[in-house]
């Protein structure tokens, strides 16, 4: 009898147990049967992130699940059912996306994860070396690889404007397509001056560096010997329109077959002072810094195309200190001289740089024309006179004449 008793006791008590069984949380129903509890999936937290136009941008969705469910995940435009967008150029924006998950038994999560796209970059040339070949024409330009780059874009003109305000998505500028970080030009001697600017490439990007160079050729003339002995065949102004480094004797040692014989300036500290200051090839004395910008008197034994390179500066100016004086009571005409030079292409003709002179001081602009070792021409123009009214070139020296002490910035 009381085996009987505890018989049914345990079948009494055993579904009690099992409908508050705080493990598995599984419910019973009035008949007696057992249902599963769903629980809705839990996705991992995403981060947002960046990305650049062109990429593939992918968003890595997980979750959990209690029931072991299998899931299925979403993603709102532009996003495929797989997590994943092709960017493309003009993409940039902020994107907010919906990422969400589900049981497919009504438990779901959801995540909304902001995608950035920015403009896509490349990093332009740097690192520039640029010389002439040992041909005295074609020239070489050189710059460090830029990562990511597949090409590089060298344009070139003879037209400063063009090259310094060049679109390299709309420009008509010729230029040169290479794939190592070096280029040759061997059309360089084409053009007395050529300007140059280099842009990386990597399919749509493009960087364009903000550094230009620039080559420019002197047609120097002299003889050796001259039958007549005249000094003036052998006389060439110029000036150097790179920011450099070259001394008289540098300078003198880099022009070709060794045909560079003398380079002299003017140096003026008042208007009753000067001095020619020549230096000779391989002299110690007299071996002063060359600088841009200024006018100088070269010598060569022959004639001879003499080809320069260098950065160039878009922002170049200089401040001449001229010296003159009205009425000389030696009349004395090197009391009145100063040598410049001129650097930045311009239409300036010789009447235009007079009359900028502050003060009215400007009378005289003189150029020096060769056209043959034996042929030498001064040409000067006065100021308010229609005649000799010539154009100011980019790398020639001229002599200027003023009446009066006087600063000039050009």
């Amino acid at each position: 009898m009381k085996k009987e008793n505890l018989i049914f006791v345990f079948l009494f008590i055993l579904p009690i147990i099992i409908a508050f069984n705080p493990i598995t949380s599984n419910v019973v129903n009035s008949q007696g049967s057992f249902f599963i509890r769903n629980y809705a999936p839990i996705l991992d937290f995403i981060d947002d992130f960046q990305v650049y136009e062109g990429d593939i941008a992918t968003i890595n969705a997980n979750a959990s699940d209690l029931n072991w469910d299998s899931l299925v995940y979403s993603f709102s435009s532009p996003f495929n059912s797989s997590g994943g967008w092709q960017t493309f150029e003009g993409s940039i924006g902020i994107y907010d996306v919906n990422v969400s998950v589900s049981d497919g038994s009504g438990g779901e999560d959801s995540q909304i994860v902001q995608v950035t796209v920015l403009e896509s970059v490349i990093d332009s040339p740097d690192n520039f070396t640029i010389f002439v070949n040992d041909d005295n024409k074609s020239v070489d330009i050189n710059w460090t690889d830029v990562s990511g780059a597949i090409e590089y874009f060298v344009f070139y003109s003879n037209n400063l404007t063009d090259i310094e305000e060049l679109n390299i998505s709309y420009t008509t500028v010729l230029n040169y397509t290479v794939s190592d970080s070096n280029m040759t030009d061997f059309t360089a001697e084409n053009n007395q001056t050529r300007y140059y600017r280099i842009a990386s490439s990597s399919g749509t990007l493009r960087n364009l560096s903000d550094k230009i160079f620039a080559k420019h050729t002197f047609y120097l003339y002299g003889l050796d010997p001259d039958p007549v002995d005249n000094p003036h065949n052998k006389k060439n102004r110029i000036s150097v329109i790179f920011e450099n480094n070259y001394t008289a004797e540098s300078l003198l040692q880099e022009i070709p077959y060794g045909r560079g014989v003398i380079i002299e300036k003017l140096i003026r500290i008042s208007n009753t002072s000067y001095t020619y200051y020549p230096h000779i090839k391989g002299l110690g004395s007299n071996n002063f810094d060359i600088e841009t910008g200024i006018g100088y008197n070269v010598e060569v034994n022959k004639s001879v195309e003499y080809t320069m390179v260098g950065e160039f500066n878009t922002s170049y100016s200089n401040m001449f200190e001229l010296y003159g004086i009205n009425v000389d009571p030696t009349d004395n005409p090197h009391n009145k001289k100063n040598w410049i030079g001129n650097v930045i292409p311009t239409s300036e003709l010789a009447e235009d740089i007079l009359q900028a002179v502050p003060n009215s001081r400007g009378q005289i602009i003189e150029k020096l024309v060769r056209e043959s070792n034996t042929t030498y021409e001064y040409f000067p123009h006065l100021k308010g006179l229609g005649s000799n009214n010539f154009n100011i070139e980019v790398g020639s020296g001229y002599n200027l004449e003023v009446d009066g002490n006087v600063n000039y910035t050009r």
